[in-house]
């Protein structure tokens, strides 16, 4: 992803430098166009949880530039039109994490299956043939419930993708049902003890990602606000009463 991140910073300084050349059509264009296709490649349901934060940081460097457009450079109604245009509240599948997270699952699975494959258990656990490796490191299999790790994943993912799929509005309270789920029981954790470790670890809660595409959410409705008060002519009085009165569109997602 490296390549692509410093290319889009270059991409937003040319556009930046062709707004001060006072080439602002083309470079509103561009700026248009970007947000379009990063908006798309966002949509898509079978990409990997980096994909989808690097993809919302990218459209981030677009607002943040769009933003600054709009305080430093007075622009056309067309121009706001056009740039306005493209930045509605994000969709279900923009801000969904349900086809990452499941992606996520499988790569976790993948990964306790070969944890769990007698071939490479004596990797397991490190030490020298002389004490004993083939013993240790086949007893080390036998703290890897492959079944008892993945239900438990699993019914932590179905949790997370409900609450990816509920909405902003309904992810503060169903975060801290998440986060309030109570600690393994002492007969599970005995069970499969190496298996709970990595699940604990490898699996990510998913609440601060998800967090995060709201937040994104948010960001685009107040630099919207912002396109449609200069597009409507809203003065510094009439500004708090436009904000107020903007609708579902331009509101809080949480």
């Amino acid at each position: 992803w490296l390549p692509s991140m410093l290319g889009k910073r270059l991409f937003l300084t040319d556009i930046a430098l062709q707004v001060g050349a006072g080439h602002v059509d083309q470079a509103v264009a561009r700026l248009g166009s970007d947000i379009a296709f990063t908006r798309r490649l966002l949509a898509q349901p079978d990409i990997l949880l980096i994909d989808k934060m690097i993809l919302a940081s990218s459209l981030i460097d677009s607002l943040e530039l769009v933003s600054d457009l709009v305080r430093t450079q007075p622009l056309r109604d067309n121009q706001y039109g056009q740039l306005s245009a493209v930045l509605s509240p994000l969709t279900g599948d923009e801000r969904s994490l349900v086809g990452p997270l499941t992606r996520e699952f499988d790569a976790f699975a993948a990964t306790i299956r070969n944890l769990k494959n007698p071939r490479n258990a004596p990797g397991l656990v490190p030490s020298s043939r002389s004490d004993g490796s083939v013993v240790a490191g086949g007893l080390s299999i036998h703290f890897i419930k492959y079944n008892s790790t993945l239900n438990a994943q699993w019914r932590l993912l179905t949790e997370k993708i409900a609450l990816s799929s509920g909405g902003c509005r309904n992810f503060l309270s169903g975060a801290t049902a998440l986060k309030s789920r109570g600690a393994a029981s002492l007969g599970s954790v005995l069970y499969n003890p190496i298996g709970n470790i990595l699940s604990g670890i490898a699996a990510p809660t998913g609440v601060e990602y998800m967090h995060a595409m709201c937040d994104l959410d948010g960001m685009i409705r107040i630099v919207e606000l912002e396109l449609q008060a200069h597009l409507q002519h809203v003065n510094d009085e009439q500004l708090a009463q436009f904000v107020m009165h903007g609708g579902d569109r331009y509101s809080n997602p949480f």
